[in-house]
C-alpha cells in the first residue's frame, strides 16, 4: 500500500500528481500492470489527482475491515 498526503501550503502545486507518475513509471519498469487507489469519498482534491493521472473510478467497494478470528 502507498499512502500519500501533501501539506496544505504544498497543494495545487503539482507535487502529488508528479509522485504518482513517477510511481507509475517505476513500477511498469517492474513489469507490473496495474495499480489500484483509493481515496476517502470527501476527499475531491486526491480523487481529482487519481483521475488526472490516469486512474478511473471502479463501480464497487472493497471492504478493508475484517473481524479477528480468535
Amino acid at each position: 500500500r502507498l499512502y500519500y498526503w501533501i501539506a496544505p501550503d504544498y497543494q495545487q502545486q503539482g507535487f502529488g500528481s508528479q509522485a504518482i507518475h513517477l510511481l507509475q513509471a517505476y513500477v511498469a519498469g517492474l513489469g507490473i500492470d496495474y495499480l489500484f487507489g483509493s481515496v476517502h469519498v470527501d476527499n475531491q482534491k486526491s480523487r481529482h489527482t487519481l483521475e488526472k493521472t490516469g486512474f478511473a473510478q471502479m463501480k464497487f467497494a472493497v471492504d478493508e475491515f475484517c473481524e479477528d478470528e480468535r
